[in-house]
This record gives C-alpha cells, sequence and structure tokens, in this order.
C-alpha cells in the first residue's frame, strides 16, 4: 500500500476469484495522477491450500466481482499494525473479513494474531470502513485512455532518480522528462534568473512492443519483450513536464523491489510507468516470462504546462 496511497485519499479494491485490483483514481476531468494496480490473490491473502482461511469471493455481480471503496489512510493503518514488531511473529491465523451492516457503515476487519516468540498470544483488531460500489458505478471506472507512446524506456533504479528528482524539486515545482528511444533518459528544470539543471541517463534498454499492442490507444498496451531494436525510430525523442510532487511519489515504489520498471513518454500529453512487482520483461531464458504481467501497478502521470 505504501506505493500508493500517496496518491489519494481513497482506493477501490476489485476483487474476483483470479486477480485482485488495486485502484485510486480520481474525477475523469480533475486530470491528476492515478494508479492501477494488478495483481494476483496470492500477492495480497493467503490462498494456500488448505488454509485455514482461505481467499473467496462470492458476489452476485457476473463473474463473482466484488467492488470495495476504501479509506486509504484508514486501510495503510491496518495494514502497519499487522508488521511485526521486534520478538513478534504474524501467524497465517490472521484474517480479513468483510462485514456488512444494514444499521451502520460496512467494514472491512483485519484480526491479527501477533504471537511473541515465547508463546503468548494478542489479538489486534482494526475495522476500516468500506463501501461496496453498485455495478453501475463500478463500470464506470476506467483505465484512462492514452494513444500510443513515443518513446519507451526501462528506468534506471527508481531510488537513485527519486534522490535527483526530490533535488530538483528544491529548484522547481515542474519537471521535464524528456526520452529518446536511444535509451537516453533526462530529467531537467528552468527555475527562474535562467537557471537550468539537467541529469541523463544513457545506455538505458529500450523495451519491444508487440505490433497489436504499439497501436492500441488503451493503457494495456505493456511491453512484451526486451530488444535493443527501435519502438518507432532510433531517432524518436519525447518529452512531458510532470509535477515534482507526483513523479516523487511514483519514484517510492522503489521500496517494493521491482523487478522492472518501464516509463512510456507520450509528448505533451501524459507519462505512464509500468511497474512489475513479481517478474521482469523477460526470463533468465531471454524470452517473454509466462504469466508475466498479471502483477502489475501502472501509474498514470499528466503532462502539466511549465
Amino acid at each position: 500500500m505504501r506505493s500508493v496511497e500517496r496518491f489519494g485519499k481513497a482506493c477501490l479494491w476489485r476483487l474476483t476469484p483470479s486477480t485482485v485490483y488495486i485502484i485510486v483514481v480520481t474525477e475523469a476531468d480533475a486530470g491528476e495522477a492515478q494508479v492501477w494496480a494488478r495483481l494476483e490473490p496470492d500477492m495480497v491473502f493467503d490462498c494456500e491450500p488448505g488454509s485455514r482461511y482461505p481467499y473467496t469471493v462470492v458476489s452476485p455481480v457476473p463473474g463473482d466481482e466484488v467492488n470495495l471503496e476504501i479509506p486509504l489512510d484508514s486501510l495503510a493503518r491496518a495494514l502497519r499494525s499487522a508488521l511485526p514488531v521486534r520478538g513478534t511473529t504474524i501467524p497465517p491465523d490472521s484474517r480479513v473479513e468483510f462485514v456488512s451492516s444494514e444499521e451502520g457503515p460496512s467494514h472491512l476487519v483485519f484480526s491479527i494474531d501477533s504471537s511473541t516468540r515465547s508463546g503468548s498470544h494478542q489479538w489486534i483488531t482494526q475495522r476500516v470502513p468500506a463501501r461496496i460500489l453498485s455495478e453501475e458505478r463500478a463500470s464506470l471506472i476506467r483505465e484512462p485512455m492514452v494513444p500510443p507512446p513515443q518513446v519507451a524506456i526501462v528506468m534506471p533504479e527508481l531510488s537513485e532518480v527519486r534522490k535527483v528528482a526530490e533535488r530538483l524539486g528544491k529548484m522547481h515545482g515542474m519537471i521535464h522528462v524528456e526520452g529518446t528511444q536511444r535509451g537516453e533518459l533526462k530529467l531537467s528544470i528552468e527555475g527562474d534568473g535562467g537557471i537550468s539543471v539537467t541529469s541523463t541517463w544513457r545506455d538505458l534498454i529500450v523495451p519491444e512492443f508487440e505490433s497489436d499492442e504499439a497501436s492500441t490507444s488503451t493503457p494495456s498496451s505493456t511491453p512484451s519483450g526486451v530488444s535493443d531494436g527501435s519502438f518507432s525510430t532510433m531517432s524518436a525523442r519525447s518529452r512531458a513536464t510532470v509535477s515534482q510532487k507526483d513523479l516523487v511519489n511514483f519514484l517510492w515504489g522503489w521500496r517494493i523491489g521491482p523487478k522492472d520498471v518501464v516509463c512510456c513518454i507520450l509528448e505533451g500529453h501524459a507519462m505512464v510507468f509500468f511497474l512489475y512487482v513479481q517478474q521482469g520483461l523477460s526470463s533468465e531464458e531471454g524470452g517473454r516470462d509466462e504469466g508475466r504481467g498479471l502483477n502489475l501497478l501502472t501509474y498514470y502521470i499528466p503532462n502539466r504546462s511549465p
């Protein structure tokens, strides 16, 4: 949750038997950053065979889909209480239940069995408000429609880029991000008095898009492999101007240890980042990972006027 809680006040949990979506969106015309996480259930819940509290989704909605709107601050507080403190462990008996009430707000109830190494038990219970969205309301929450990017680059270490972005932010609130299909990435600011500061990374990997993915205008156009070839042309260059705050909020995603992060720059429109959580762009054999792309966080950061 640390990778998404900076982007809004509430999130949507879209639960299906096969996939967990964690979504942070704003109003369609607000022009704010958005986050869409698509995860296998075992990345979030205990799905081991024989588990005492197995992951189960039952809903009258086709596909057994459940949509819950949850305050991010309350959810983050509950999840932090599940983190083991010194001398404790969190056994698999911990569980999450949805409790619906006709007399008051519904809740997610986190019951955490915090056991010390001496063998004593202490149950911690956290109640997080959760509102079920109607099927009609949930259907309106969709990923942004974006044109194909002019440039796509595999990012350098996010922690390194974050340090640069934070330093630049002390001089200006907007950061220019420019990339080329030759594997070059630049972060720059243009401050008062003609001050200009630029940081450059070179020889970055350029991912290869499949032809059907590259031509789509939907955000599902994720990189399909790694190549030293071109996405459009080797001379392609693209630039976007984004809020320093939005960029740094995304760059804190380094804490979840992504395998790969792809930056797509849409000239004058937005930046789209694909953060691969469990598997990278290619397997050890150099081919496409089986099932790659399911555990994926997608960040949309809009272009802003300087």
